[in-house]
C-alpha cells in the first residue's frame, strides 16, 4: 500500500524508484512497509517552494500540527 496525496499517477514510478534507492542506501533508517508519500504545505506552489528549500539544505525538519 502506497497512498499518494495529490496522487499524480505519472509520478508513481519516480516515487517508487526514489524510495527503493533510499532503502538501498540506508537500510537501517527505513521503517517497515507501508510508507506514505505526502506533501509540504497546502498548495502545490507552496509544496514546490518548500521542496526547493529541502533540496537546498535550508529546510531540514517538518512536523504536523497537534490537531492533525
Amino acid at each position: 500500500m502506497r497512498p499518494l496525496t495529490w496522487g499524480n499517477a505519472e509520478n508513481t514510478d519516480a516515487i517508487e524508484a526514489y524510495w527503493q534507492a533510499y532503502r538501498a542506501a540506508l537500510p537501517e533508517a527505513v521503517p517497515p512497509e507501508p510508507y506514505l508519500v505526502d506533501r509540504f504545505g497546502d498548495t502545490p506552489a507552496l509544496a514546490d517552494t518548500l521542496g526547493q528549500l529541502v533540496l537546498a539544505g535550508t529546510k531540514t525538519a517538518t512536523c504536523l500540527a497537534l490537531w492533525e
